[in-house]
């Protein structure tokens, strides 16, 4: 008889929400499939059967906010009937939101996002009930959380505010708050716990600028954060080869994973793209695009939430932004930002001229980093943007 229980998504994640069960007890699963949504401080991610069977009593009710590690159902046999007894704190509908029947809510079908998650798709028309037995859910996970929302009569919105371990389910509080109270809550313990330096350096983006053009004649959806992202995980598995980043997992130059800074209505939300340096070009902006669309759809996936990736990428050249700087995410040691590639003077032979360029800022942290691995870090993504033009031809074929 497995458990099924509330998974540590995170090194920082210490409850979830359980928002909606997919299945009713008795029903058949399978092992790997979807039986549950929880949605925890960053995304919303299913819950899936640990193993193939029929499903047991649901433990917690939803809408409850559970501790990592407590017990939501079981997996029986055939042969076998109930689960444990069911927690006095879960059994009930918590105030506000209701037992099965609040799910009830008008379920509607919607188009879904673009390939690159920047643009949502018209609504449809209303669906059958939610609950209606074995229905299938023809709305994604993000428009149901926001249709059961509005018929409670609450403010739409992601995330979860932290709990303590141990603590028994308990209603959730606003959405939008939770998720802005986590947000500032992991921004201030990196700025806190992390010592940040940042080093810059200018890029001759020529050579990734028609590289780029001659992409986009076969793979119309690329854009220069493609060539940015391998280029920047070339660097780390160069810099990890190298020793200088011993501490920062099982790092090579094949595997590794680079988080990617995603702009949301919630929030800046950061999926994981997996071994880039692996990827030709058509897997990249096709991984690129997917994890695009994960954040802007509040469905981060497991691995985006427990990946060990050494960094991140924050890219703002499109909204016209020269450089900034940013805050390593908790659990990362790097983080580079970049601004628009735009045409700028610089002194060539002795002579001023205009090139296309982008600015990069390495944030660092200093404990895992010093300035001259920072730099050595920074030069070899200056190399590998420079270089992607045979990488791209090899993939466009």
């Amino acid at each position: 008889m497995p458990d099924v229980t509330i998974p540590a998504l995170g090194m920082a994640m210490t409850e979830a929400i359980l928002t909606h069960w997919y299945k009713e007890p008795g029903d058949a699963v399978s092992a790997g499939e979807a039986i549950a949504e929880i949605e925890t401080d960053k995304s919303a991610v299913d819950l899936e059967a640990p193993a193939s069977g029929i499903l047991g009593e649901h433990l917690v009710a939803e809408g409850a906010a559970v501790p990592v590690g407590t017990l939501v159902t079981q997996i029986l046999e055939a042969a076998e009937t109930g689960t444990r007894d069911v927690p006095p704190a879960a059994a009930e509908p918590q105030a506000g939101h209701g037992d099965a029947s609040a799910a009830a809510s008008p379920e509607v079908t919607v188009h879904s996002d673009g390939p690159d998650g920047h643009s949502d798709g018209p609504d449809g028309q209303p669906g059958t009930d939610a609950r209606s037995p074995r229905a299938p859910h023809a709305l994604s996970p993000r428009r149901r959380r926001q249709a059961r929302l509005a018929a409670e009569g609450e403010a739409e919105g992601e995330g979860n505010d932290d709990g303590e371990a141990g603590q028994a389910p308990r209603p959730a509080t606003a959405p939008s708050a939770r998720h802005r109270a986590v947000i500032a809550e992991r921004v201030s313990e990196s700025w806190r716990t992390i010592p940040h330096f940042a080093v810059q350096r200018e890029i001759d983006a020529r050579e990734a600028g028609s590289c780029l053009a001659a992409m986009r004649v076969r793979q119309p959806l690329a854009t220069y954060t493609d060539l940015l992202l391998r280029a920047f995980a070339l660097a780390i598995g160069t810099v990890a080869q190298a020793g200088t980043v011993a501490q920062a997992g099982t790092v090579t130059g094949a595997n590794a994973d680079v988080g990617l800074a995603v702009a949301t209505q919630d929030g800046v939300m950061m999926p994981v793209i997996s071994s880039v340096p692996s990827l030709d070009m058509p897997g990249l902006v096709a991984a690129r695009t997917a994890a695009v669309r994960r954040a802007r759809e509040g469905r981060l996936s497991a691995h985006d939430l427990a990946s060990q990736a050494v960094g991140s990428l924050s890219n703002l050249g499109a909204r016209g932004v020269d450089a900034f700087t940013g805050i390593v995410p908790l659990g990362q040691h790097l983080l580079l930002t970049v601004g628009r590639v735009a045409p700028r003077p610089v002194v060539a032979d002795g002579q001023l001229a205009a090139r296309l360029t982008l600015i990069a800022t390495l944030n660092v942290d200093h404990r895992y980093l010093d300035g001259d691995q920072a730099a050595d870090l920074l030069e070899a993504f200056d190399r590998e943007f420079g270089a992607s033009r045979a990488w791209a031809q090899k993939g466009d074929r």
